[in-house]
């Protein structure tokens, strides 16, 4: 799991990285790298798996002790969620919003800080139309997930465990739903489609699903080889050829999106949820501890890349040489997140054991 959140974290890097210099790379190659947000909605799908399985296996094993015990147990465990939610999220997100609110006083006087303080600043884009300010930039998808997980404890809670599916795959249909309305009646609809939570929310939702399934035993099965194989050459040719973020039409905001999603969800289930043995590269990749350790610190690299691209940009001629620049970026984003990682976040984290919930079923699935 980790793994993949690096790999989430490093697509986004070095699309931010890239962006200046992608027009005038030959057309297929730019259409690659302006792919690469697609590692949020990466981020997104492995949040909502982890999320949901993790709050259905402690519904159910808090509801072994009894019905009036498990109604009791609800809020104490809506509450470790929040908390365990706070613990990893709000101290590097308000260092952030520090730091932006320190640097951007007197050139950016009229930044609505408040947005950024109920993690409702999508909002605030789709209203301006426009992106923030560098430090801000990656804040948009973190106030989305965020809007996610307050409605998610108390839908899994709430709901009885035969109907949730049926209420995530409403929220599913819905969302999409959603897309399809902009199409037809928002005439400025980009930022609208990029950042709303209902147009979002739908692999968050594909995310909450494998959690449910995978969590009452209905997604115990191996991905053949063949579609593994294939699920890669149809992910890479899209990359190369289609542009994800492209919201033009019917096509465009449903069958497109789930030509890129699927892909992301075969290598998930295969990556994270297969039965067999790994070996190969995927005994490499859940092994390396280069690759978990920078897992561990990919919040950091997510929210710090963007102040490490501006200060080379402003104080470095680096960015005439774009490979170098991008390179200095890399590493001195990952320097940067893990002393974040080591100094604060880390530190703050170890409270987590007061609050933190492992099944009993499944100890290799972690918060």
């Amino acid at each position: 799991m980790n793994a993949l959140r690096f790999i989430a974290a490093f697509a986004i890097m070095i699309y931010h990285s890239t962006l200046s210099y992608q027009n005038s790379m030959p057309l297929w190659l730019s259409r690659g790298f302006h792919n690469l947000p697609i590692g949020v909605d990466l981020f997104f799908l492995i949040s909502g798996f982890l999320i949901t399985y993790l709050l259905i296996e402690e519904k159910k094993e808090r509801w072994m002790d009894g019905w009036m015990d498990g109604w009791m147990d609800a809020f104490q465990s809506i509450r470790n969620f929040y908390a365990r939610r706070a613990l990893r999220i709000f101290p590097l997100y308000f260092l952030i919003l520090f730091l932006a609110y320190w640097f951007y006083k007197d050139t950016h006087p009229d930044i609505p800080y408040l947005y950024y303080f109920t993690f409702t600043a999508n909002f605030w884009m789709i209203q301006i139309d426009n992106w923030p300010l560098g430090l801000l930039n990656p804040l948009w998808s973190i106030c989305i997930e965020e809007q996610f997980y307050w409605i998610a404890p108390l839908l899994i809670w709430i709901s009885p465990k035969k109907y949730l599916p049926y209420g995530l795959w409403g929220i599913l249909v819905l969302s999409i739903l959603f897309r399809c309305w902009a199409i037809l009646y928002v005439q400025t609809n980009w930022m609208l489609l990029y950042a709303h939570p209902l147009s979002r929310v739908d692999v968050l939702i594909i995310g909450a699903l494998m959690g449910y399934y995978y969590g009452n035993g209905k997604l115990n099965f191996d991905i053949p080889t063949w579609v593994l194989w294939t699920s890669g050459l149809w992910f890479i040719v899209f990359m190369f050829t289609v542009e994800y973020n492209n919201f033009s039409s019917f096509y465009h905001v449903t069958i497109k999106k789930y030509a890129f999603i699927t892909p992301l969800v075969i290598f998930f289930l295969h990556i994270v949820l297969s039965s067999k043995p790994r070996k190969g590269f995927y005994l490499w990749l859940s092994k390396n501890r280069p690759f978990e350790y920078l897992g561990k610190i990919s919040f950091g690299l997510y929210l710090l890349h963007t102040p490490v691209i501006d200060w080379l940009a402003e104080h470095t001629t680096y960015k005439e040489n774009p490979y170098l620049f991008t390179s200095l970026v890399c590493l001195g984003s990952i320097a940067l997140a893990a002393l974040s990682f080591e100094l604060v976040e880390k530190r703050i984290n170890a409270l987590k054991r007061f609050v933190s919930f492992v099944p009993k079923t499944n100890t290799s699935v972690k918060q």
